[in-house]
């Protein structure tokens, strides 16, 4: 696992925060609570996986126990983008997955289904 650093600040809006774990860190602001970090960081470590499905799991998490305090504003997109260890000249092939769901009632459960489909069309 490689390090992991995170700062939030002082000067944030309410709440926010941020997990550092082994080889991964995760944070947020505009949440609820820490609940939902807390979420976010024991489903991680706790699922297993590829990377991409671990993340997911993950996001899904977080915003099951709250995720984003901002309840007025919808909550229709969602992204997953992994790139690849050993990256190329000028950035032009790095991304190992590159998915975005915008303008979805449930992006996050849309975009589990797109890394379904990019798994069956790409075997990654």
């Amino acid at each position: 696992m490689g390090d992991a650093a995170a700062v939030t600040g002082v000067a944030n809006v309410p709440w926010a925060g941020h997990i550092i774990g082994d080889g991964f860190t995760c944070q947020g602001n505009s949440l609820v609570g820490p609940q939902v970090l807390d979420a976010v960081a024991e489903t991680y470590t706790s699922t297993t996986g590829d990377f991409a499905d671990r993340l997911l799991v993950a996001l899904k998490a977080g915003e099951n126990a709250g995720g984003d305090r901002r309840r007025q504003i919808p909550r229709n997109s969602a992204g997953l983008l992994v790139s690849k260890v050993a990256l190329t000249q000028y950035g032009l092939h790095d991304r190992f997955i590159d998915l975005r769901v915008d303008h979805h009632d449930t992006p996050i459960d849309h975009l589990k289904e797109l890394r379904e489909l990019h798994r069956q069309d790409f075997g990654s």
